[in-house]
């Protein structure tokens, strides 16, 4: 793969992100912020911009532009959060978009144009149709996923305020949004789409089918949790072999095995696997799994590894997503002893996983749990407590409980209840 560099990126990689000189991300509430890192610091609506090249070129992103060309990226509030992290070393979206080589495909050509107060076309478009989902994940919430309202209404008042569970509306974009989308299709370097999940979304397929056709050498990223892909878009994904597309990357959310991902997900793993190796079958192309690790998962590491590893339609597993909010699914909820045991298991055996999935051509990517997670100081049982009670409701809801899946989270409630 021929490698690209940009001059101009790379001697400011440590105090400019290249995604407000490259694009614009969108959500679901039609919103338009610089990245996903940023949802509660928007920069416009979408109906509020006539068409989205204008918009990137217009005074509000040349504002943060020279900002973070000046050296002054902490004093913007759309940055802080990433900057802080960014500046006490820790891998952040910035040091990732920074990376990648669709950031520098154009950004000497771009950053002259720039600087003779030139339009340039969108190169990066990150969006979200819709909070349309399949699945009720037991780390997240209505907020990003429709089914999730049901089960919301169903807890009782006390319920929700403990576990801090507002009911969301369904937010979708409009065809207007969905036009406005389209017509950067042609420009871009790189295209990420998010959920909800997007292969539940209708929307997502109409902009697909026409990004796939107009702009095969764009790179593509979906998120998605693979649970359900109806014919048509199997249909759709074949343009990817047609049309020799050269970059075309699903990153499927497995955050188990078995009915620990049943119980995670509120799916089937066995429906998920199924869709991802006919995924295979259709493109030609292996999944990247990202697990989101959470206290639910953090005992169960190796098998995932374990069971994907060796499978034809995987490429990467990249354990990259960690647990941040809401506060009861932390890792960091754990007593120092016990998390401390088990990141030396982790730190022994990662690498040796690491080394055998190269030996394989594949990579694993583990970092983020080993050097991100620290318990918290001092510990916390009401913390901890906490997370026990968000798992048995859990098990109410799913039906059966994940203590018997993963003997480490029984010793921790058995641990709470004595207390």
């Amino acid at each position: 793969m021929l490698t690209i560099t940009s001059k101009e990126l790379d001697l400011r990689k440590d105090h400019l992100c290249a995604l407000p000189f490259s694009g614009v991300t969108i959500n679901a509430r039609g919103e338009v912020t610089l990245c996903c890192v940023s949802p509660d610091n928007p920069i416009k609506r979408l109906k509020d911009i006539p068409d989205l090249t204008s918009f990137y070129n217009a005074a509000e992103m040349e504002h943060i532009r020279t900002e973070m060309e000046q050296g002054r990226i902490g004093l913007l509030r759309t940055c802080d959060y990433c900057w802080k992290r960014h500046s006490e070393g820790q891998r952040t979206l910035m040091t990732v978009a920074n990376e990648w080589t669709s950031s520098a495909k154009d950004f000497d050509g771009d950053w002259e144009l720039r600087k003779q107060s030139k339009p340039r076309p969108l190169r990066f478009l990150e969006y979200t149709c819709s909070n349309i989902c399949n699945q009720t994940c037991s780390t997240c919430s209505s907020f990003f996923s429709s089914k999730w309202r049901d089960i919301e209404q169903q807890l009782s008042d006390d319920e929700r305020r403990k576990f801090n569970r507002q009911i969301s509306e369904i937010q979708s974009l409009d065809d207007d949004d969905i036009k406005k989308i389209a017509q950067v299709l042609p420009g871009l370097n790189r295209l990420v789409i998010k959920g909800g999940e997007p292969w539940a979304d209708k929307n997502n397929i109409v902009i697909l089918n026409e990004a796939l056709d107009v702009n095969p050498r764009c790179s593509f990223l979906i998120i998605s949790n693979m649970q359900a892909i109806s014919a048509s878009t199997y249909e759709m994904l074949r343009k990817v072999r047609t049309n020799n597309v050269e970059d075309f990357c699903v990153g499927a959310s497995i955050d188990g095995v078995g009915k620990v991902y049943d119980w995670i997900r509120g799916g089937s793993f066995e429906r998920t696997v199924k869709n991802m190796e006919k995924y295979y079958e259709v493109t030609g192309r292996q999944i990247d799994l990202v697990p989101f690790t959470s206290i639910q998962n953090y005992f169960h590491v190796e098998d995932i590894i374990d069971y994907f590893m060796d499978k034809d339609y995987v490429r990467t597993i990249n354990f990259t997503n960690i647990s941040v909010y809401p506060p009861y699914i932390k890792v960091q909820n754990l007593p120092t002893v016990i998390f401390d045991r088990r990141q030396d298991e982790l730190k022994n055996i990662l690498p040796q996983y690491q080394e055998r999935m190269a030996k394989a051509g594949k990579t694993l990517s583990y970092e983020p749990i080993i050097r991100d997670f620290h318990p918290n100081n001092p510990f916390s049982i009401k913390e901890l407590k906490l997370t026990i009670q968000w798992i048995e409701k859990m098990n109410e809801i799913r039906g059966f409980r994940l203590q018997d899946h993963i003997k480490e989270l029984q010793e921790l409630t058995e641990m709470v209840l004595q207390d």
